[in-house]
Parts: structure tokens; sequence; C-alpha cells
């Protein structure tokens, strides 16, 4: 997944990710936001809605790279918001998860959906 809000020009971005299965993880390749304006969070929980039992695992703002983080819940959401004014590269990162075989569907990740 990544967010390229440099690259497209764009800013005032919130979108989510949400990556579902067993143990799903998220390492995070590049990330290069405007500092202290521009944000990514990682949150995990059983509710596909993730509107209970949200716990957060993380957020961060401005430039990094390795951040690797695995959920202990079904699901793993990336959240990313951007105001309108300087904008960075965006982050690049990847997810894994695995399947279990009773009966849940497969893993996956869904496609960036607006908030």
């Amino acid at each position: 997944l990544s967010s390229q809000a440099d690259a497209s020009g764009s800013s005032w971005q919130s979108c989510s990710w949400i990556i579902s299965g067993v143990a799903p993880s998220v390492s995070f390749n590049m990330i290069s936001t405007e500092s202290n304006y521009d944000f990514i969070r990682v949150d995990e929980s059983d509710d596909a809605d993730f509107k209970r039992g949200v716990t957060q695992l993380a957020s961060f703002s401005g430039s990094a790279s390795g951040q690797q983080y695995q959920s202990t819940k079904r699901y793993l959401r990336i959240h990313f918001t951007s105001d309108g004014s300087v904008t960075g590269s965006g982050f690049v990162a990847t997810w894994d998860a695995s399947w279990s075989t009773t009966g849940d569907e497969p893993p996956g990740c869904s496609p960036c959906k607006a908030d």
C-alpha cells in the first residue's frame, strides 16, 4: 500500500486501509510526511468497522523507515491524513496476514477508503 501525496500533487487527504487475517502486520519501507501536520496512525481491532475494541499501536509524522507492527487481533487499520499545505512523498508499506483454515475469509487489504 502507498500514499504518494507529492507525486499526485494532492493534499487534504484522509484515507484508511484495513488489513484482515490472522495476525495481520504492516512494515513501513518509507515515510515522508510534513512533520506535525500529516499523520499515519496504526490501529488494531476485532471489529471490522473499528467502532469498538480499538487499540492504537502507533502514530507518527515526519520521516522514518523500518517500522513494523503486528496485530494480535483480526484487523489492522492504517489511517493517513494530510493537510493542505506542504506535502511530502507520503509512505510506502507492505502488509502480510496468515489465513486460518477454520472457514475464515482469506487475508486481504481493502482499497483506500476516503474518510
